[in-house]
């Protein structure tokens, strides 16, 4: 068993926090995920269940498939163009 520190060393987490600040954090993260790219998560999600359920080359066809979906979004561009213009990107979900 590890303790939550090396958990963080190893990548296996991205981020430790107190018990008291557990739900702002969450929340914020939340946030965060629901201001992306709506296809592209909602693709990120089936890719996790569907890894659970399938083998190695079934999971990386998928998330292959997913990638390529994803890259030829609107959303796409405009995350790319947010990143350059270095601003906050606004996604549609198209």
């Amino acid at each position: 068993m590890i303790d939550a520190t090396e958990a963080l060393e190893l990548g296996i987490v991205s981020q430790l926090t107190e018990p008291d600040d557990l739900m702002p954090t969450t929340l914020e993260l939340a946030k965060s995920l629901a201001a992306g790219p709506p296809n592209a998560i909602r693709l990120s999600k089936r890719a996790i269940y569907k890894s659970m359920e399938s083998d190695l080359r079934e999971a990386l066809e998928f998330e292959t498939f997913a990638q390529n979906v994803c890259a030829a979004t609107k959303d796409a561009r405009e995350g790319i163009s947010a990143f350059v213009e270095k601003r906050e990107p606004k996604f549609t979900g198209n």
